[in-house]
């Protein structure tokens, strides 16, 4: 029986796949030529001018790779026809840009830093000293020949290819309809999904690497998988129409990104990519790409899957991934239960941590089932006698993924099947507190009438940790009675509080959203940490909500003196020192999330 690295070769020279690929041409192309602007240029805009101005005004170049490095910036229209309708969003992006990037600090996400424990690639670009160049869609995209449009917005996934920075901007501004937009907003668009996967699906080594922009004072890496959870076709479209040109477009690039991994011989990411396409196709309507591996017709379920994912045998790969981990990745249940019926372990997990999906040394295919939304596969494995109360390199049980996905459905199936709901992961944090820390309303929804008063306060502290990443659920952990003015005493010798300490120290020669955290944490209320992670949404609702504006934490910080020193936004900064008419709109922000809480009453 061959060995690992032996079905490596043999498999890619068995389909004789290598050379075919290298000679086949990438299908991400540029139809329209790729404009951009001088960063100097954008510096100096007043208001964002559209495509055929700047031509007109001799403002766009024609970009080659030669030239410099560009930065792509994926935001919001705040109206139908004008992307800024009032020009907050262009003085955001350029208040963050103005010093350009050479040198510039780009701050890691508390949550990657959580997981990472050390300093993730995006903290400190090294940057080459190129000239610097923009593209963004009302500048580089026609906005009068209908044609010429079409073609740009076909070609974003090759403009993305050739940006050297992805941008997310998202601070918080009003729509000309009046509806509050930022980060939430959108992570819920369609199209800035889109985006973000172009991104995941380039071929550039730092395509993991994507900046956020929520004010003018941060550069914060983005989250790096928030994209495996969010679907583009789940995402909101303006135009019905777009849908299935987005489909297309989707498929094109997983093909692009297929044959790239297949040509440069990275057969484990191919596999998981491969299998994955029933996830990031969601709402889209379209069929995974089969055909790239020859031969196979006529096969049944389980050797078609088998020959797809060049596999020879049931043995674990050098990845640390059998055959049943790649298999449940697509929520294939024939497959699935064909290979439990071929004596694979229902238990079966992986062996070594997996960078793209973020699973920990020894995730069980149950675990990946309950993230990946893969119900049925769920159900499956249950009824296989599957182990619910396993625990991965995390702590963490299947429960805690599926709440961790806002899987409302696995969460119940795992419920009713006994799992624990108080069970602790590494972090002492219980499947509630999953929920609240990715924003996900319908977990929290089947666990808050279980969830301890204490476990109830703790979430709306661990929703802050994480951003809050969903004004809505930390309006719903307030309606629920959770303490927003409980000050955080964490057990001494819990995970967190270590971890805490740890990062306290750091704080002293090398600063970050979580040391920043971390430094002030202790006896700090949920409004002083929201300051601390960028969560200024939940800071406008918990100073809505009544929050203290007069305690202080263990340094003896109020949440003005922490706004201060975090350089919080003017509007939130002068909440926190109880300003009338910024607290006012504070409380206008809570209305538009439609959650108006009367608690002074």
């Amino acid at each position: 029986m061959p060995k690992g690295h032996e079905i490596f070769k043999t498999a890619r020279a068995d389909a004789n796949i290598g050379p075919s690929l290298r000679r086949t041409k990438s299908s991400i192309e540029i139809l329209f030529t790729m404009h951009v602007v001088l960063l100097k240029t954008l510096l100096e805009m007043v208001t964002p001018k559209p495509h055929e101005e700047l031509e007109r005004e001799g403002l766009l170049v024609s970009f080659r790779s030669f030239m410099g490095d560009v930065i792509f910036v994926s935001h919001q229209w705040t109206g139908l026809h004008h992307p800024d309708c009032s020009g907050e969003q262009l003085r955001f992006l350029q208040e963050a840009l103005r010093p350009g990037l050479q040198g510039r600090r780009i701050q890691p996400s508390i949550e990657s830093e959580m997981l990472n424990m050390k300093r993730p690639k995006g903290e400190t670009q090294a940057v080459t000293p190129r000239e610097l160049f923009v593209w963004y869609d009302f500048f580089s995209c026609p906005q009068e020949d209908r044609t010429n449009l079409h073609a740009a917005i076909s070609s974003i996934p090759a403009y993305i290819e050739s940006c050297k920075y992805f941008v997310i901007l998202a601070p918080f501004v009003r729509h000309e309809n009046g509806d509050l937009m930022g980060r939430h907003s959108w992570s819920q668009r369609a199209w800035c999904r889109f985006e973000r996967m172009a991104r995941v699906l380039s071929k550039r080594e730092d395509a993991s690497v994507m900046i956020e922009i929520q004010s003018g004072s941060h550069l914060t890496e983005a989250t790096t998988f928030e994209w495996v959870k969010c679907p583009v076709g789940e995402g909101a479209f303006s135009f019905p129409e777009d849908r299935p040109k987005v489909a297309n477009a989707m498929c094109e690039m997983l093909r692009d990104k297929l044959k790239y991994y297949l040509s440069s011989g990275d057969m484990h990411n191919f596999r998981v990519m491969l299998n994955l396409q029933r996830v990031l196709l969601r709402g889209l309507g379209e069929d995974p790409v089969e055909d790239l591996i020859p031969g196979g017709s006529g096969l049944d379920p389980m050797a078609k899957f088998m020959h797809q994912n060049c596999l020879k045998n049931m043995e674990r790969q050098r990845s640390g991934w059998s055959p049943l981990c790649y298999a449940v990745l697509s929520g294939d249940t024939k497959v699935v239960s064909a290979l439990l019926q071929g004596k694979a372990d229902v238990n079966d997990r992986i062996t070594k941590r997996d960078n793209i999906m973020q699973f920990a040394q020894n995730t069980t295919v149950l675990d990946m089932c309950s993230f990946l939304k893969h119900n049925e596969c769920v159900m499956l494995l249950l009824e296989a006698r599957a182990d619910l109360a396993r625990k991965d390199g995390y702590s963490a049980m299947a429960v805690h993924w599926a709440a961790g996905a806002d899987n409302q459905g696995a969460v119940r199936i795992l419920k009713e099947r006994g799992s624990s709901m108080s069970a602790l992961n590494i972090l002492g944090l219980e499947p509630i507190h999953m929920a609240v820390a990715g924003g996900h309303v319908h977990s929290m929804m089947e666990l808050l009438d279980i969830t301890s008063p204490e476990s109830l306060s703790l979430a709306l502290h661990v929703s802050i940790l994480y951003k809050a990443q969903s004004p809505e659920a930390v309006a719903i952990l307030i309606e629920k009675k959770a303490d927003i003015n409980n000050q955080l005493a964490l057990p001494t010798f819990s995970t967190l509080s270590l971890l805490f300490g740890a990062m306290t120290l750091r704080h002293k020669w090398r600063q970050s959203l979580l040391s920043t955290y971390a430094h002030h944490h202790s006896k700090a209320t949920p409004l002083m940490l929201s300051l601390c992670s960028q969560a200024y949404a939940a800071a406008a609702i918990l100073i809505a909500s009544g929050a203290r504006l007069d305690l202080k934490n263990s340094r003896g910080c109020t949440a003005a003196d922490i706004a201060q020193l975090t350089a919080a936004p003017e509007w939130v900064l002068r909440a926190a020192r109880g300003e009338a008419e910024a607290i006012r709109a504070c409380e206008d922000m809570a209305d538009e999330h439609g959650h108006r809480i009367w608690l002074r009453m």
